[in-house]
């Protein structure tokens, strides 16, 4: 039992357990509307990290899809 448990937490945390933080939820307020700010919108839906779900119009509609979990960042 000494040697099994410590060799199953190695196997458990080395293998089944990841840490990564990838496509994360995000809904994009964008009240420039210019250029430069659509293509800073589009670099973050290009990377693995951000998963671009939908533009809100207004600040209220992300906070309440962030507290029914339907989004985790709001930018």
């Amino acid at each position: 039992m000494a040697l099994a448990l410590p060799f199953l937490m190695i196997l458990l945390f080395g293998y089944a357990l990841t840490l990564d933080v990838d496509r994360i939820p995000t809904m994009v307020l964008d009240r420039d509307r210019t250029p430069e700010s659509r293509e800073l919108i589009s670099r973050f839906g290009g990377s693995r990290y951000f998963e671009i779900l939908d533009a809100a119009g207004d600040y209220a509609s992300i906070e309440e899809k962030i507290d029914r979990d339907e989004c985790m960042l709001g930018s």
